[in-house]
């Protein structure tokens, strides 16, 4: 096991991302560890679910435009 927590934040490009990813890294606790991993949304899409039921939910589309 690699985490303990997973948080998910979708960026529009590389450099929001990479705003995003310095953002946090402003709010990191001084010990532990914080790691971040970018994903593409093709990579996310492709997530096998090992055990358990994907939710049949609009939001785990891979379409461009989603409205909530």
């Amino acid at each position: 096991m690699i985490q303990e927590s997973v948080y998910v934040r979708v960026a529009m490009n590389r450099k929001s991302a990479d705003f995003l990813v310095k953002r946090v890294a402003q709010l990191c606790p001084k010990s532990g560890i914080v790691q971040s991993l970018m994903i593409t949304e093709n990579q996310y899409a492709s997530i096998e679910f090992l055990a358990g039921n994907p939710i049949e939910d609009v939001r785990n589309s891979d379409a461009k435009v989603v409205v909530i």
